[in-house]
C-alpha cells in the first residue's frame, strides 16, 4: 500500500515530473509541460479567463514577440477591436504574475539605428496542466510507471505528435 503525501511532497512530487517532462526546444527555451497546482493554478485560470490573454499567451507559444507586434497579431486577428499598447502591457504583466510568460531578452527599436530597446516576451511553457483536487489522494505510482510513460511520450514525439 503506498503512502499518502503531504502538500509539500505532494507539490515537489509535481515539480520533478514536470522537470522530467521538460526539454529544451531550441532557441525559444520554452518547457514541453509546466504542472500547475494551488495558487500557481488559481492565478493561471485568473489569467486565462480573458480572451485577448490567450491569443497573446498562444502567440507567444509560436515565438518571442515584443509589445508592438503583440498590438499588431490581435489586430489582424480582430480588426474591429483595436487593442492599445497599454492594453497588451497590461496583459503580459497578468500573465507574467501568473508565471505563463516570461521576459526574453531586448532587440532594438525601429531599424536598429537607435539605442532604445524594446523587450520580447515568451510563453514558458507549450503545454500547461492544471491539476484541481486532492491530488494527495491519487495512488502512489513506482517509478517504472513514470519511465514507461516518459517512454511512450518519446515514442510519440518520434511519430511527430505535439507533446
Amino acid at each position: 500500500m503506498g503512502t499518502r503525501l503531504n502538500t509539500d511532497e505532494e507539490s515537489s512530487g509535481l515539480a520533478a515530473l514536470s522537470r522530467a517532462l521538460t526539454e529544451d526546444t531550441g532557441d525559444r527555451n520554452m518547457d514541453t509541460l509546466k504542472i500547475l497546482t494551488g495558487d500557481e493554478a488559481v492565478a493561471a485560470v485568473h489569467a486565462l479567463n480573458d480572451e485577448s490573454r490567450r491569443r497573446i499567451l498562444y502567440a507567444l507559444k509560436a515565438r518571442r514577440m515584443s509589445t508592438s507586434e503583440l498590438v499588431d497579431f490581435l489586430a489582424k486577428k480582430d480588426p474591429d477591436n483595436t487593442i492599445k499598447p497599454q492594453t497588451v502591457r497590461y496583459h503580459l504583466k497578468e500573465l507574467e504574475r501568473s508565471g505563463l510568460v516570461k521576459q526574453d531578452g531586448y532587440e532594438p527599436a525601429g531599424n536598429g539605428g537607435t539605442h532604445i530597446l524594446k523587450k520580447l516576451w515568451r510563453a514558458t511553457a507549450e503545454n500547461i496542466f492544471i491539476a484541481t483536487g486532492n491530488m494527495a489522494a491519487l495512488p502512489e505510482r513506482p517509478p517504472a510507471d513514470i519511465n514507461t510513460s516518459l517512454d511512450i511520450i518519446d515514442v510519440m514525439r518520434k511519430l511527430g505528435f505535439a507533446i
